[in-house]
């Protein structure tokens, strides 16, 4: 039975499910699914999901986040789908969880894998990236690479003296962009937003950052009371499209 419940894992072609679902009842039949099968099958568990981890840690973050998220699926269907215990499902998904999102944090919180996800604006993986974390209660620890991407791209944008006169215009757009990681994959976590407020803060006002154009006035005070006046002249027409609500904000509101 736990050879063929590793010829499902492994997608062999001939894997005979009904054998297994068969097989399954008759050890509820004859009372030794507990004492017998469930141990092996959940030491067989553990060899393949740290077997799991070896081979996939090292692939891209995208690519881990969407494996793990596969093989969870995978591995629930088939307990439903075979008759296993309801508890040898919850028992087994914990293994899981632990394995490979708990343990193996540092390869889901990398920071130059989070910092792609963002620059690529994929919303789809960052989203199973905060679920998986959530799985194991440590979706908070995501607020760190998180914050360090945005005081990178923030100081960054505040020290191009090549493009002074768009500085505030990429301010905006850019923690628009950040708002909106926050609404659609990490479910509006407050606490990312209050993460997000805090590291704008920070590189605004980071000594570095505003000493990199040589004055003691705040070069970003200047750019900004500089939009402002060209807001207050050009009205909505002065708004990049970029920062305009969209229809889930409006019905959010």
């Amino acid at each position: 039975m736990c050879e063929l419940v590793q010829q499902d894992r492994d997608g062999v072609e001939n894997f005979d499910g009904v054998l297994l679902k068969e097989s399954i009842a008759m050890l509820h039949i004859i009372g030794t699914y507990d004492q017998f099968f469930e141990p092996k099958f959940f030491h067989q568990a553990t060899d393949y999901y740290n077997s799991f981890v070896r081979e996939r840690g090292s692939s891209s973050l995208k690519s881990y986040i969407s494996s793990c998220d596969s093989l969870l699926t995978r591995e629930a269907v088939r307990c439903d789908r075979y008759n296993f215990n309801s508890s040898t499902k919850v028992k087994l998904l914990a293994m899981a969880h632990r394995t490979m999102i708990e343990v193996s944090s540092d390869i889901l919180l990398d920071e130059e894998g989070v910092a792609k996800l963002i620059d690529n604006n994929d919303i789809p993986s960052l989203k199973t990236l905060y679920y998986l974390l959530s799985l194991s209660k440590i979706a908070s620890q995501l607020k760190s690479p998180f914050e360090k991407y945005i005081k990178k791209i923030g100081g960054g944008i505040i020290r191009d003296q090549e493009k002074v006169d768009e500085m505030v215009v990429r301010l905006l757009v850019f923690k628009r962009s950040l708002d909106i990681i926050i609404r659609d994959a990490f479910e509006r976590d407050e606490s990312f937003s209050y993460c997000l407020r805090d590291a704008f803060g920070n590189f605004m006002n980071d000594r570095k950052n505003t000493s990199a154009w040589g004055t003691n006035n705040s070069k970003v005070g200047e750019m900004i009371a500089k939009y402002m006046d060209l807001l207050l002249r050009g009205g909505v027409k002065a708004v990049p499209r970029e920062l305009v609500s969209d229809d889930k904000d409006r019905s959010y509101c």
